[in-house]
């Protein structure tokens, strides 16, 4: 598995791009890096595209990750964007992972484009604006 970090500046959100072949192993490696990419950065908001990543994953293992992104320092503070390919073979571990994270108070969120998961950080962060101006 290989994997690319950035930062949007412009909208204050880190991207990681993963390709390859996602084992458990290199996945938490995956997860310290980015986390130490988004404190470097003082932001809590990160897109993850799975595009172009087979997971490697078992449903065990898929099951868990929750709870291994909270010992690895993942909290509940953190926004996260999934962007994946709806079609894929392992959508529905990705469907999954969304479904138990919402249940451990994480607020991570599917979507198939990246400007889609992009907007969403942005409406969440005008939202309360719009909110006190009325």
């Amino acid at each position: 598995m290989r994997f690319e970090i950035d930062y949007l500046q412009e909208h204050h959100v880190s991207l990681l791009t993963v390709s390859g072949a996602m084992k458990l192993d290199e996945y938490r490696t995956m997860v310290v890096e980015i986390l130490a990419d988004m404190q470097r950065h003082q932001t809590n908001n990160l897109i993850v595209d799975l595009r172009n990543v087979t997971l490697g994953l078992s449903f065990n293992e898929t099951s868990r990750l929750p709870e291994i992104n909270r010992e690895l320092g993942v909290n509940t503070g953190h926004k996260v964007a999934i962007v994946f390919m709806e079609h894929s073979p392992k959508a529905n571990g990705v469907r999954l992972y969304e479904i138990l994270a919402a249940h451990r108070g994480y607020d991570h969120k599917l979507f198939t484009r990246h400007t889609a998961g992009l907007l969403w950080f942005i409406n969440c962060e005008t939202a309360p604006v719009q909110a006190a101006a009325q």
